[in-house]
C-alpha cells in the first residue's frame, strides 16, 4: 500500500521566522523541511510525505533528483546543530531538539 498523505506545512509567516540555534543562511526549502520535521514532534516523517509535501504534483521533467532530500538534510544538520535529525533507513526522518528543556518548578 502506497502512502499518499501530505503533511501540512506551517503558514508562510512561520516559515520566515527565526529557527532556534540556526547558523548561516537557510533556504526556503530547508526551512520548509525543518518545519515539516519540527511539527511531527519526533515522529518519523516518511520519504514519500516529505517529497509530496515539498514538491507536490509536478511534471516528471520538472522533478529534482532523488537525492535532493538527503542533500537538504545534510545542509540542515550543518546549519542547525541544536537539532538532531535521525535517518530511519528506507523509511524517512525524525527530528528532536538538543536544547535542554527547562525543569518544572522545584525540580532539577
Amino acid at each position: 500500500m502506497r502512502e499518499t498523505a501530505v503533511a501540512e506545512l506551517p503558514k508562510f509567516e512561520t516559515m520566515l521566522s527565526e529557527i532556534p540555534g540556526s547558523k548561516g543562511k537557510i533556504t526556503m526549502m530547508q526551512r520548509a523541511m525543518f518545519w515539516l520535521l519540527h511539527n511531527a514532534k519526533g515522529r518519523i516523517v516518511t520519504h514519500r510525505v516529505i517529497w509530496d509535501t515539498l514538491y507536490g504534483a509536478r511534471p516528471e521533467c520538472d522533478m529534482p533528483s532523488s537525492d535532493v532530500i538527503k542533500t537538504h538534510i545534510c545542509h540542515i544538520r550543518k546549519k542547525l546543530p541544536g537539532w538532531q535529525i535521525t535517518c530511519h533507513h528506507g523509511i524517512g526522518y525524525s527530528m528532536v531538539s538538543r536544547f535542554k528543556e527547562a525543569a518544572p518548578d522545584g525540580q532539577d
